[in-house]
């Protein structure tokens, strides 16, 4: 079976069910919804009423993969009924930290991407962490630099699919105690670049996580006193 969808096709693959029982053809055909949830969502008809309003109605599913959860729901929006997804996650941080007036950056292995990438220091909030205590932590942790934070800012990520919020941390001084603790599978270099040097590697495509590109925009934001 073939999409062809803003000219890109997308080849399904066909899954047999060999039980004859209602439930089993029911888990096969879940099996298929929930693998090909990530290529599929952008198609899924998400209505709303006219005063924007919406109610959840039922928790049909949930579904447990480490990093995030899958909430299936069935909604009733304007009077009509259908079915909603959404993507749990911790909240994540940015830091935006400087040693004797330059950024410190890292550069690692991103598996999502399959290239090493250059970013901010960054991480999961953990369970009744502060998002100060999370970033100071995770600075520490991955680039040996310690400092004391202040909140800057937070986002959205993906608001139409996760329930999650990006934090923004600045640490306006370090020192460096040349000890890190990264976690398993996580090989990290750190540099400590100029701000310009920063532009242009985002101009250059060579910074490409557009959440650190948006954390570093709000800096400069903070930095011209538009932030209250």
């Amino acid at each position: 079976m073939r999409f062809n969808t803003r000219g890109i096709r997308y080849r399904l693959v066909q899954v047999n069910c060999f039980k004859n029982t209602a439930r089993q053809s029911l888990h096969c055909h879940s099996q298929l919804l929930y693998q090909m949830f990530f290529m599929l969502y952008p198609f899924v008809k998400i209505v709303t009423n006219r005063q924007g309003e919406s109610s959840v109605k039922k928790l049909m599913a949930q579904h447990d993969y480490h990093i995030f959860k899958i909430k299936t729901l069935e909604m009733t929006v304007g009077g009509e009924q259908g079915i909603f997804y959404q993507i749990v996650q911790p909240d994540w941080v940015n830091i935006i930290a400087f040693h004797k007036g330059q950024l410190i950056v890292e550069k690692q292995f991103r598996i999502g991407c399959d290239q090493e990438i250059l970013e901010l220091p960054a991480g999961i909030i953990e369970r009744d962490e502060g998002i100060i205590a999370a970033a100071e932590r995770e600075l520490l942790e991955e680039t040996g630099y310690k400092g004391c934070g202040q909140l800057l800012s937070e986002m959205l990520p993906n608001p139409a699919l996760q329930t999650n919020r990006c934090h923004t941390v600045l640490i306006p001084e370090t020192t460096n105690t040349g000890q890190t603790q990264p976690d398993s599978f996580e090989v990290i270099s750190t540099e400590l670049m100029s701000l310009s040097e920063v532009e242009a590697a985002i101009m250059h495509g060579q910074f490409q996580n557009a959440l650190h590109i948006a954390s570093l925009y709000q800096y400069h934001l903070h930095q011209k006193n538009l932030f209250l």
